[in-house]
């Protein structure tokens, strides 16, 4: 009758693993498009055995963890990367906003039209030269004239798209700090309920959800920022 039971708890055991075991198949298949989330698999383990007079009858199978399919290596070289991207994603677009402003493929010398910088400025020199040839000329005088108040006007405009872009990139700079700080007040408060939910390290298993929300902060905080992140 003993080996009956021992049979049946061990088919229950079996079959209450296995049920976890599609239950985390199916949080995956979920969560299959979830930012974020790592996929998860389940490591089973064999259950003590049942003494039966001279030999011991095993006990089945039970659930010994629940783990994240994760390489903390690979993570930091992502967060490394996201990193060196959001910082030259940044530059990149400060240059574009630059480039717009200097204007520098507007001009046309095909047509003698110049609206850039470079280009007013090799026009207010080219016809400093004219000047300087015949200084005399009223004609020379007139252009002259005419160039140094475009190259004026052109230098002036870009004088204060520059003092704007940088005014804007100093407010985009404060937003930055903002999102900063939420995301680390947000990871500070993960840390305690990841503390909470393991018990402070004395039980084998790990709160994967939560361990997946800071992983997925500390990345936007990647995109924002470099640092270093160690887990103790």
């Amino acid at each position: 009758m003993s080996s009956l039971f021992g049979s049946l708890d061990a088919g229950k055991n079996a079959l209450l693993a296995q049920q976890v075991g599609l239950d985390v198949v199916g949080q995956n298949i979920a969560n299959a498009t979830t930012e974020g989330y790592s996929r998860q698999r389940v490591d089973f383990e064999s259950l003590p055995p049942t003494r039966f007079g001279q030999l011991f009858v095993g006990g089945g199978v039970g659930i010994k963890d629940i783990r994240r399919v994760f390489d903390q290596q690979i993570e930091n070289r992502l967060q490394q990367s996201m990193s060196a991207l959001g910082g030259l994603a940044r530059q990149k677009d400060s240059y574009d906003q630059l480039e717009r402003s200097m204007n520098a493929l507007a001009d046309d010398p095909a047509a003698g039209q110049y609206v850039s910088v470079g280009g007013q400025i090799e026009q207010f020199f080219n016809e400093l030269q004219n000047l300087a040839s015949d200084p005399s000329s009223p004609a020379f005088r007139s252009i002259f004239i005419s160039r140094a108040e475009s190259m004026s006007s052109t230098v002036s405009n870009l004088a204060k798209d520059v003092l704007s872009l940088r005014a804007s990139l100093n407010e985009s700079v404060d937003g930055v700090v903002k999102d900063i700080n939420r995301i680390t007040a947000e990871i500070a408060q993960l840390n305690e309920q990841v503390v909470s939910a393991e018990v402070g390290g004395a039980i084998s298993g790990q709160a994967n959800d939560l361990r997946d929300r800071r992983d997925l902060l500390l990345r936007k905080l990647a995109e924002l920022t470099e640092f270093n992140a160690h887990e103790n």
